[in-house]
């Protein structure tokens, strides 16, 4: 009698997370802008991840709340920053300090129907992000200023 792990064959995101993300669900550009998000985000200390292993997106957690789904599609990926308080934020705000597009950034108080506030930002290779502010921005939305 054998070991037999589960069949992830079918779910290669199971085995290989970081490879599906990058490779299956992202075209190459967007693959490594990607990468540099999910490192600006992993210095956000209070935070477990990123986390590979689901299908549609790649996951930051607090204990075991979703803080952080980053959403991959071929050519963009959303961010989405979950439980904020939206009457202290401004889209304008936070897209000034990301260096984007103002319409890359929503502020709802129901995330895709999940009831839970959040902040989507929307990333394209064709964007000029800065990272440290990426880190700091996420601090400040998710509630975890150091100051």
């Amino acid at each position: 009698m054998t070991d037999v792990s589960p069949d992830t064959s079918d779910e290669p995101w199971k085995e290989d997370g970081q490879s599906w993300h990058l490779n299956e669900r992202s075209n190459e550009e967007t693959a490594g802008l990607l990468e540099d998000v999910t490192a600006a985000l992993q210095e956000l200390e209070f935070l477990n991840g990123p986390e590979w292993g689901q299908k549609h997106y790649v996951a930051f957690n607090k204990g075991r709340k979703r803080r952080i789904a980053i959403r991959t599609k071929r050519t963009l990926f959303h961010i989405d920053l979950y439980d904020v308080d939206t009457a202290s934020l401004d889209a304008a705000e936070i897209a000034d300090a990301l260096g984007i597009d103002v319409e890359s950034v929503a502020v709802k108080e129901d995330m895709r129907g999940s009831g839970r506030s959040g902040v989507r930002i929307t990333c394209n290779p064709n964007q000029d992000i800065d990272f440290d502010a990426l880190e700091s921005q996420a601090r400040k939305i998710l509630g975890e200023t150091t100051d």
